[in-house]
């Protein structure tokens, strides 16, 4: 893998759902052999593991995992299920943060201004264990001014708004904020709301608070840059009612789109498929013919940042269905072309 990836490409890759899952299934499934003291398993243990240990795959990823047992015990397709695999771990596989996701977490440990998160102890413990894995103190502060995680609201009080929506989340405490919007005009939130999450977003490096708005019925998300005045009410909310609402809602607004992916080398399609698309929940699967058969979760509300990623890679994608969001790749196609100067005869 890493011959054939760079170092940023790798990184998408063994943090995809898919990999992670195939990681931890066969890291206990090595474990499980070695209480029994069985060095190798048939094809047919290996998916009777695969279905114990993630019962609730549906049918076509249970597919793409079968797979990928194929490709990672290096047999062919259509394997008998007796055929026995040799093991090439006895351990189970750990899952390893990259030294990049470390130096965040020490930058992280030591802002004196985000000490809430974390009790003085665990910290100092946290902070041994990176010592010892020779990630240096201090470091890039490419992070925070990326977030902006230390704005300054009226006090002037350095992390007061992220302390603010950590309070209001484990206190469940509604709280009152003000949003700036991209014109730069401030706009205050007229009632309390609950707060949801507090969202770390990879694709974009910045943190977004989701509040549930209760008369409209659904979840709004907020950019932190942009909160200015957040206070944190005596108005209690119920968790697990905003919970339980908030998940409704998700499964309301859940759709899927199904693409042809051309990995063509000279646009370096599959990197930047996987860079612009990270945040999403994804499969894709190799056809004979070398293209990618790829499917990918999204909710209504990130439907034009799902077009917006079409587009951006050109001709290496195919929007297969479903019509309505062909139509509108199409449309917002149009729209850019008709803004376009006339070419010269």
């Amino acid at each position: 893998m890493t011959a054939k990836h760079d170092a940023s490409t790798l990184f998408l890759l063994t943090n995809a759902h898919v990999f992670l899952r195939m990681q931890r299934f066969i890291g206990k499934m090595a474990a499980d052999a070695k209480k029994e003291d069985a060095p190798s398993v048939t094809y047919r243990d290996a998916l009777r593991h695969l279905e114990r240990t993630y019962p609730d795959v549906p049918p076509k990823e249970r597919q793409l995992y079968q797979s990928l047992l194929y490709q990672y015990f290096g047999t062919p397709a259509g394997t008998d299920g007796d055929t026995k695999l040799a093991l090439p771990v006895v351990a189970p596989v750990p899952v390893r943060a990259t030294r990049a996701e470390l130096r965040f977490l020490r930058r992280l440990l030591e802002e004196p201004s985000l000490g809430f998160l974390l009790d003085d102890a665990l910290r100092e413990k946290l902070l041994r264990a990176l010592d010892a894995a020779g990630i240096p103190k201090g470091g890039d502060d490419a992070f925070f001014q990326t977030n902006a995680v230390r704005p300054e609201d009226a006090d002037g009080a350095p992390g007061a708004t992220l302390r603010a929506l950590w309070t209001a989340l484990t206190q469940q405490k509604k709280l009152t904020y003000a949003c700036r919007d991209a014109g730069g005009k401030v706009h205050q939130q007229a009632t309390a709301v609950a707060p949801v999450r507090l969202q770390y977003d990879v694709a974009s490096g910045r943190f977004r608070l989701i509040v549930w708005d209760a008369q409209k019925e659904q979840a709004v998300w907020r950019d932190v840059r942009r909160l200015e005045r957040v206070r944190v009410t005596d108005k209690p909310f119920d968790a697990e009612a905003i919970r339980a609402a908030f998940d409704a809602f998700l499964r309301r607004e859940r759709r899927r789109v199904r693409l042809t992916l051309r990995d063509l080398p000279e646009k370096n399609a599959l990197v930047r498929f996987y860079a612009r698309f990270e945040r999403y929940d994804k499969t894709a699967v190799m056809r004979a013919d070398g293209t990618y058969d790829v499917v990918i979760d999204y909710y209504t509300f990130d439907e034009h940042d799902i077009v917006a990623g079409i587009l951006s890679l050109g001709p290496c994608l195919l929007v297969e269905g479903p019509a309505r969001l062909r139509a509108a790749v199409i449309d917002r196609l149009s729209e850019a072309l008709a803004h376009q100067a006339p070419l010269d005869a």
